[in-house]
């Protein structure tokens, strides 16, 4: 019995129907799709130390870690953006952008504008209180930034970098938490469009992983261990 390749032929005649041979460049671009990043395609907001770009960061206890906000907007333009920020609050003090510990009384943003939306109106700049009502859990300390472009010829912008960075001081003693770009129906971290109406969300990269230990303060090795260990003598 000849196969043939139709099925209603195949119905028609009672012939055995033969497999379906795509075509090999089919299965290739299938698989290169499936290897593309998600993020590939999407708008991305994620956390990382800036002098290192790490999402895990060991420190010493007492040190101070500054911490960027980086956006890749992909192929999109965009005129601004809000997020939210949550840090453990037993564990971590935020700086404000004078060094000072924040101070709920006291009109002073956490967050210095970084280079991707420089020049943006900043509409919030702040760490909720204590007793706002939208706070999810009271371990958190909460931190929201927002900023829009006027309108303008430049209004729209886009590619990737550093759109807000902001300071922490880790605890005198060992200790371990992360630190987290934040995302519920209430707390929502989005792109504003450049036509300054239309948003998008984000999708949100890794939490940032700090460990604070006294084995990671830097010692003194080679020659200077040997003269400690002879003045201990």
């Amino acid at each position: 019995m000849t196969p043939v390749r139709n099925l209603q032929t195949a119905i028609n005649h009672g012939k055995k129907l033969m497999p379906l041979q795509l075509p090999r460049v089919t299965g290739w671009a299938l698989l290169l799709a499936l290897s593309v990043p998600i993020w590939a395609h999407s708008q991305v907001l994620r956390l990382a130390q800036q002098t290192t770009d790490a999402v895990e960061v060991m420190a010493a206890p007492g040190d101070t870690v500054t911490i960027d906000v980086r956006a890749d907007l992909g192929s999109q333009a965009a005129s601004g953006l809000r997020f939210f920020i949550r840090v453990p609050r037993e564990d971590f003090v935020i700086l404000d952008t004078s060094n000072r510990t924040m101070v709920r009384n006291v009109v002073s943003p956490p967050f210095v504008q970084g280079h991707l939306f420089r020049g943006a109106v900043e509409v919030r700049n702040d760490v909720l209180s204590d007793t706002d009502p939208t706070t999810v859990d009271a371990r958190w300390q909460m931190m929201e930034y927002a900023a829009l472009l006027g309108p303008a010829a430049e209004r729209g912008r886009s590619g990737s970098g550093i759109v807000a960075s902001f300071r922490i001081v880790c605890p005198p003693t060992p200790a371990a938490g992360t630190i987290a770009i934040h995302q519920d129906p209430i707390h929502e971290s989005q792109l504003v469009m450049a036509d300054g109406l239309t948003e998008k969300p984000f999708l949100l990269g890794t939490p940032l992983a700090i460990h604070v230990d006294v084995e990671t303060v830097v010692r003194p090795t080679g020659w200077a261990d040997v003269k400690l260990e002879m003045r201990s003598k």
